[in-house]
């Protein structure tokens, strides 16, 4: 606080300095103008030097706890280093007038307010004078007698500073100790406690005028010369003013009841003589305080608490309270969820400062810091943002290694002296973190492979057209689609396909660099998309390392728990931008488009989009979407192709065949449409529609007194693993009762080759009815014969790919003979399909084939024209010669 210039003339006045006063003084220091001159020019040289004195005064000050109290902050001290520096350049200034006294008598008594004691104040001279000297000699090491002479004259100076401020002290503790006598007279009249003075024997020598007040007694009511419990009616009153007395030790918080007065007592000795060494009589101070009104509203405040602690405690989040700082939070208030959520005691939030920062996530701490920097921005000196909310989203670390979100609601409340406090709600929004998590995740992750689903891939592409566009790089899209994966799906499961697609995911993704992206759209489809692609050839190298992956065999977990080894190929098409298009939709539909072409061509290759290809795939989605229809409303029907017997030439049995004619377009080739009918799953009514009408044109034939001959019906895999196939195909049968004996039904070798023991079990099932069994294109498959011991198969079909070059192939003639003559060992028939010469024939004929069945004899007939074939006699140029 500054003083005013009336407290230093009033100090001034009280200590008798005046203008005669200073002379005196200056006088019996023998300090004189010749003193005044060596000091001007120590102020000349001092100027001249670097002031490094206040730094090396104020480290020497901070060295000692006394004074290092008196200095609160960096600020502080920089502060006062620089009042310092001009206090001492005053020192040697030359101007020592009543000015200069009234400075330093001001300087004393700011000094004696703030605590500062006499020592320090002389050790801070002792320390300036240790720190000049030194510069003193150096300025003047060749004139000792100068330097002497200016030690002499700094030394007077000195004392005579000193000599004010031993006298500023001194007066100014006088008028304290006068000043305390009457304050403590005021008190002691005012104060609203009751006061009871008594003597060693209980006796009441006084009492006060609150106590008077207290009880309602008048001024002139005099308690002197009572015994202590006449005036103060307190149940054992008497026996503790006796303990105290005995002990010597003061008694505290003593609380009674007098009527419906709610009371506290101290009880305490006290001296009434002047000198601590008179002899004094023992005296006892009773200290009355009426507690009622304090009580009622303690009862009120505690009943207050109990239910804020109740609704605080019980909520299912954390509440505190604290003080912000530039480095976050220092808590006061905590409840007690805190330590179930996160597992930390309460007393690490109050007691350690770093507790709270030490536990943030670290990509949370600068925003933490930052968000209580900003709440504390203005030091809470505006008014209008006190009440104002803020929040915030963070993580925080368990003491289990848990990873806890929290939503942290903060208000800013007033404080004291204009400051503020913050008060918050920290609660716990990890599961549904954990959820929106979760719902990002499922929106562009596919759940199964964990790859990139198509609203990702989406994304992705239409940033890589951006990327594209604006650098000149290239893209490319490859379209790939599992051949062959139904197998695993209808014949293990779908908990099968999931293994296989699963593998297929890592094996995708170890095929490409970092920068790319491997998605999955759904089922057996997957999507790689190539950035910043040099070239078509690099694209070319990658899709044929994708489909070297896929020659190393898939270990899929069957039912049961074992082990079965799949082999899988996947067809590719490739669409590029810019070439291909610039849309994401575009260059998928593209590439999807160059897949099916991969898959007519076989499958297992790659296939660059080409814009003739459009014209495919439109066609292909008309004839996928017609196909619907064409089951609904019957647009199927059946030919007939006759199988002859080479030693007779007589037709044996005829294979139905399936054709689609198209209300529009007419016959759709069975190449373009069966293989749809698998895709789609409609395979299972279709082939159900051809079993069934196959076996009512039999029965028909038969009915007409045509010579009989065995149906013959391909089945699909799907139908094969269908669950109710074996009872719908005995359904069918006793429906167009037929005989068993004359169907025949025909499957290959890849069926036979998936889930063996079922399969087995069902043809077994068939052949015990009486259905005959046999081996369709065999040869195209496994080529093994080993497998077939324990099959019901009655027949086996050569595929007609090694017919057609019998005659012109040895590898293919060798083939032919072979599978004769082990069919023979197995006591097998054997059909020859696609025999379309006389000169295959008499290969067949000369192997010992049992029958044909290609154009050479007939090709696949309506149902009309079969009756003439069977009732003619058949010539010669169909069998065997003799």
């Amino acid at each position: 606080m500054k003083l005013s210039d009336e407290s230093v003339n009033a100090l001034a006045q009280a200590l008798g300095i005046d203008t005669e006063e200073i002379e005196r003084r200056k006088a019996f220091l023998e300090f004189g103008e010749a003193d005044v001159r060596l000091l001007k020019e120590l102020h000349q040289h001092l100027q001249r030097l670097p002031r490094r004195f206040a730094d090396a005064f104020y480290a020497h000050l901070l060295a000692f706890d006394e004074t290092r109290a008196f200095l609160p902050d960096a600020q502080t001290v920089e502060r006062l280093k620089r009042t310092q520096a001009a206090y001492f350049d005053s020192l040697t200034a030359g101007q020592y007038d009543s000015d200069y006294v009234h400075h330093r008598l001001r300087v004393g008594i700011a000094h004696q307010r703030i605590g500062l004691e006499p020592k320090w104040y002389i050790g801070a001279y002792s320390k300036y004078l240790s720190g000049l000297l030194p510069t003193l000699w150096e300025c003047l090491q060749g004139e000792p007698q100068q330097f002497l002479d200016t030690c002499r004259a700094l030394q007077k100076l000195v004392l005579f500073d000193m000599g004010l401020a031993i006298d500023t002290y001194i007066q100014a503790d006088r008028r304290a100790i006068v000043g305390l006598k009457r304050y403590a007279e005021n008190i002691i009249a005012s104060l609203p406690a009751g006061l009871v003075v008594i003597d060693a024997s209980l006796t009441v020598l006084s009492v006060n005028r609150s106590f008077r007040e207290l009880f309602g007694l008048r001024n002139g009511d005099a308690r002197a010369g009572k015994a202590v419990e006449d005036v103060l009616p307190v149940p054992g009153l008497r026996r503790e003013i006796e303990a105290v007395l005995a002990s010597g030790v003061a008694l505290h918080g003593l609380d009674a009841e007098v009527g419906d007065k709610r009371l506290r007592l101290d009880i305490s000795g006290i001296r009434l003589a002047e000198e601590e060494e008179e002899e004094e009589e023992a005296r006892l101070l009773l200290v009355v305080e009426d507690i009622t009104e304090a009580e009622r509203l303690r009862a009120e405040a505690q009943a207050h608490e109990q239910r804020f602690q109740d609704l605080v405690q019980g909520l299912d989040a954390i509440v505190w309270e604290g003080e912000a700082g530039e480095q976050g939070l220092r808590f006061t208030f905590v409840s007690e969820r805190a330590e179930a959520l996160l597992g930390y005691p309460v007393e690490l939030w109050l007691t350690d400062p770093e507790f709270w920062m030490s536990r943030l996530h670290p990509e949370d701490r600068d925003i933490l810091v930052a968000f209580y920097r900003d709440i504390i921005a203005d030091d809470g000196h505006a008014p209008e943002t006190v009440g104002t909310d803020w929040a915030l989203q963070y993580r925080m670390r368990a003491a289990d290694g848990r990873e806890i979100w929290f939503h942290d609601a903060v208000r800013r409340v007033a404080g004291k002296a204009g400051m503020f406090r913050l008060r918050g709600v920290m609660v716990d929004m990890s599961t549904r973190k954990e959820m929106e998590a979760r719902l990002e995740y499922l929106a562009h992750y596919d759940a199964l492979t964990g790859l990139p689903n198509r609203i990702f891939l989406f994304n992705r592409l239409e940033q890589a057209i951006v990327h594209g566009t604006r650098h000149g790089r290239a893209a490319a899209v490859l379209f790939l689609d599992l051949d062959r994966f139904k197998i695993v799906n209808d014949s293990l499961g779908h908990s099968a396909g999931d293994q296989v697609l699963r593998e297929v995911a890592g094996r995708l993704g170890s095929c490409v660099r970092s920068g790319d992206m491997v998605a999955r759209l759904g089922g057996d489809e997957f999507v790689v998309l190539l950035e910043d692609m040099a070239s078509a050839q690099d694209v070319t190298l990658i899709a044929q390392k994708l489909l070297d992956r896929f020659t190393l065999p898939f270990m899929v977990k069957d039912p049961d728990g074992g082990l079965q080894e799949y082999h899988f190929t996947t067809s590719i098409g490739i669409s590029l931008f810019p070439d291909d298009g610039d849309d994401p939709h575009v260059l998928l539909r593209n590439a999807d488009t160059a897949m099916y072409r991969a898959k007519e061509q076989g499958g297992n290759n790659y296939q660059f989009f080409a814009a003739e290809m459009t014209e495919r795939a439109r066609r292909r989605m008309s004839l996928e979407s017609a196909l619907h229809r064409a089951v609904e409303q019957e647009e199927f029907v059946l030919h007939y192709q006759p199988q002859v017997e080479l030693s007779t030439g007589h037709i044996i049995a005829v294979e139905a065949l399936l054709r689609w004619n198209h209300p529009q377009q007419g016959l759709i080739p069975p190449v373009e449409f069966i293989p749809l009918l698998e895709e789609t799953g409609l395979i299972l009514s279709a082939g159900e529609w051809v079993l069934r009408a196959a076996c009512r044109q039999q029965r028909a034939w038969v009915e007409a007194g045509l010579p009989p001959v065995r149906m013959a019906v391909n089945l699909s895999a799907r139908q094969l693993r269908h669950q109710a196939f074996v009872d719908g195909v005995f359904g069918i049968v006793a429906d167009t009762g037929i005989e068993p004996g004359q169907l025949e039904l025909e499957i290959t070798e890849s069926m036979v080759m998936q889930q063996v023991e079922e399969v087995h079990t069902l043809l077994n099932r068939l052949a015990a009815a009486g259905i005959g069994i046999s081996m369709d294109d065999f040869g195209t498959g496994y080529s093994s014969l080993s497998y077939l011991k324990g099959l019901p198969i009655d027949t086996l079909k050569i595929d007609k790919s090694f017919v057609s070059d019998i005659t012109t192939d040895p590898d293919d003639a060798e083939i032919v003979a072979t599978i004769i003559a082990m069919a023979r060992s197995l006591k097998l028939k054997v059909i020859a399909e696609g025999v379309e010469t006389r000169e295959q024939l008499d290969f067949l004929c000369a192997h010992d084939c049992d029958a044909m069945q290609g154009y050479y004899f007939s090709k696949p007939l309506p149902a009309d024209e079969i009756p003439r074939l069977l009732r003619e006699a058949v010539s010669p140029d169909f069998r065997c010669k003799p």
